[in-house]
């Protein structure tokens, strides 16, 4: 990541950031870190991949292609730790703020907390594409879209805690809107109810994805909802529940049509 006009006495300032929170979270501090880095240029990047009770414990190296990821961008699994001289991400949400705080730090290096996007530039939805699903990941993908091919495939990710703003009769509504026949819903739930209703009102028509069936801090259960999400970024388009960062993300590093769907 080098730039032909940086001085010769260039050094890289290196930012060291924890990831925790959910798996959308965690991808979205990942790709806005990548984002400040290549914005300031030769920056090195060090991840804490925090490993959190009850939310998530799974390993980055279970979930992504490490292989794929540039040099310059370290993943570190470790565990969870106190928050004592790290910033609090939201904090640092423009350019501006990041120079500021930069030249407060000096020559140490900047290490942030995070559980979401910090780093409000227009190439973190580009930096996200950085980060590839594990072979395992990729397998389970193409095993599951493997056996609907030549369907057009639409995600639907369905989240229990934000039924009040997106309810499941307001899904309906969307996905009953579908005019294509050959339509297939590839439901992303934590909610077995949503499915099994789902599956029910739309005969033939779902495919159901993996979240649901884990709980969130078991290492399997956030491997599944890693698949849901990749998943969902190779459908045609998403409908996902208004609060939840998960379903629109998965549209943004496919390039796809997001809807949030409203009471």
């Amino acid at each position: 990541m080098l730039h032909p006009n940086l001085p010769a006495d260039y050094t890289p300032f290196p930012l060291e950031c924890r990831a925790n929170g959910g798996f959308s979270s965690r991808l979205r501090v990942l790709a806005s870190a990548a984002a400040w880095a290549i914005t300031r240029l030769n920056t090195t990047v060090h991840i804490l991949w925090m490993a959190e009770l009850n939310i998530f414990g799974a390993p980055a190296s279970s979930l992504f292609d490490m292989d794929a990821i540039p040099y310059w961008f370290q993943i570190e699994d470790a565990p969870f730790l106190p928050h004592t001289g790290w910033l609090q991400a939201r904090l640092i949400q423009t350019q501006d703020d990041m120079e500021a705080y930069t030249e407060t730090m000096g020559s140490r290096p900047i290490r942030i907390v995070a559980s979401s996007q910090f780093a409000q530039t227009m190439i973190v939805t580009e930096c996200a594409r950085m980060f590839k699903p594990a072979a395992s990941i990729e397998a389970a993908i193409n095993t599951a879209f493997g056996q609907i091919i030549g369907r057009t495939v639409i995600g639907v990710h369905y989240r229990k805690g934000t039924a009040t703003q997106s309810p499941a009769t307001a899904f309906w509504t969307a996905m009953e809107s579908v005019i294509d026949t050959n339509a297939l819903f590839y439901i992303a739930s934590d909610d077995p109810s949503f499915v099994e209703a789902a599956q029910l009102r739309f005969p033939g028509q779902t495919t159901v994805g993996f979240k649901q069936a884990k709980e969130p801090n078991n290492p399997e259960g956030n491997e599944q909802a890693a698949i849901d999400f990749f998943a969902l970024a190779r459908t045609a388009r998403i409908f996902g529940s208004a609060g939840s960062g998960f379903g629109e993300l998965a549209a943004q590093y496919g390039g796809i049509d997001y809807t949030s769907i409203l009471a």
